[in-house]
C-alpha cells in the first residue's frame, strides 16, 4: 500500500480513490525505522475508516467493533394508546458523542 501511494501520488493525489487509500494507510499503519507496522486495534482512533467502500464506517468512540452507524428512533409511548408510532429516526456516525446526537427532551 505504501508503494502504491508513493508511485501513484504524482498523477492521482487529487483523486478521491487515491485519498481513500491514503486515509486507510495513514489510519491503520505507521512507519518505524523504514518498516511499515500495523497499528494495533486498541490504538486506532474512533474515527478510523473500517471499510473503503463506506466512508462513514468507523470503529466508534469506544474503540470496539460496533455498528458503523448509530440509529435512535423516537416514538410515541403513552401506555393508554393502543398504537405506538415511530415519529423520528436520527442516524449518526458511531463516533458521535451521544450528547451531540440525540434530540433534547423538553416537557410538553
Amino acid at each position: 500500500m505504501q508503494r502504491l501511494l508513493i508511485e501513484l501520488q504524482p498523477l492521482y493525489a487529487t483523486e478521491p480513490v487515491y485519498q481513500v487509500l491514503e486515509r486507510v494507510f495513514g489510519e491503520h499503519f505507521r512507519l518505524e525505522q523504514q518498516n511499515v507496522v500495523t497499528i494495533p486495534n486498541r490504538d486506532l482512533s474512533g474515527t478510523s475508516l473500517q471499510s473503503p467502500d463506506d466512508l462513514e464506517a468507523t470503529t466508534g468512540k469506544t474503540g470496539q467493533r460496533l455498528p458503523w452507524l448509530c440509529c435512535q428512533p423516537e416514538r410515541t409511548c403513552d401506555p393508554e394508546n393502543p398504537l405506538q408510532l415511530i415519529t423520528k429516526v436520527q442516524v449518526a456516525s458511531n463516533a458521535t458523542d451521544d450528547s451531540h446526537c440525540w434530540p433534547k427532551r423538553y416537557p410538553i
